[in-house]
């Protein structure tokens, strides 16, 4: 009966980890369509949830601090199949990092940018350090957890997994290697932090969920 409860649980984690995607994406898009001039090559998600912008407080609730609250539960399942099977303490860390990557990603929603000031200063500062933090503990998490993992069988995907997403925020944020403009380039790293989630929370799936 414990057994089943806690694959119950673990289940409802994952099924929430593998909706926090596609709930950023149709959020994006939808209120991405009723922004006049909003240009996706361009432009930050954050900018529809900055001060004054019509809906902005509809896009912050949905778009950072519900599909933050999906991506921490993704997480958090992951983490109890992970220590089911026996991980080392650098899973652990990892996933304490990746914990804390989905909590900063809801926290943009509550500190939204101030368009009216510079970006070093006031609201706008402190969501430019949170997002800071949110990519750096998503990319750090992602590789802990994938040299941990890579020992038990039935997470050795999370290796190429994690260093592809670490690889892939990292190329898009900090680089300009890649030929995108800035708001393609969030984006991809958002979309590899999406599929990290996405991935972690199918395996976290118990066997039985899984077709």
């Amino acid at each position: 009966m414990k057994e089943r409860s806690s694959d119950t649980w673990r289940t409802a984690m994952a099924g929430a980890g593998l909706l926090a995607g596609p709930l950023f994406a149709l959020a994006l898009w939808g209120f991405a369509a009723g922004a006049p001039g909003f240009r996706h090559a361009m432009h930050p998600p954050a900018l529809l949830g900055a001060l004054g912008q019509p809906g902005a407080t509809a896009w912050n609730l949905v778009g950072f601090v519900a599909v933050g609250a999906l991506a921490l539960l993704g997480v958090q399942g992951c983490y109890a199949a992970l220590r089911r099977d026996g991980a080392d303490a650098g899973v652990r860390i990892g996933a304490t990092l990746l914990s804390l990557s989905a909590l900063a990603f809801a926290a943009q929603g509550l500190a939204p940018l101030d368009l009216s000031r510079p970006l070093d200063v006031g609201p706008s500062r402190i969501h430019v350090a949170i997002w800071n933090a949110w990519w750096l503990a998503a990319a750090a998490g992602a590789l802990l957890v994938a040299r941990g993992a890579w020992r038990l069988p039935r997470w050795r995907s999370l290796l190429p997994v994690g260093v592809v997403v670490a690889l892939a925020m990292v190329l898009a944020l900090q680089t300009d290697l890649l030929p995108l403009g800035s708001g393609w380039r969030q984006r991809l790293a958002l979309a590899a932090w999406f599929g990290w989630i996405a991935w972690g929370s199918w395996l976290a799936l118990p066997r039985a969920a899984q077709p």
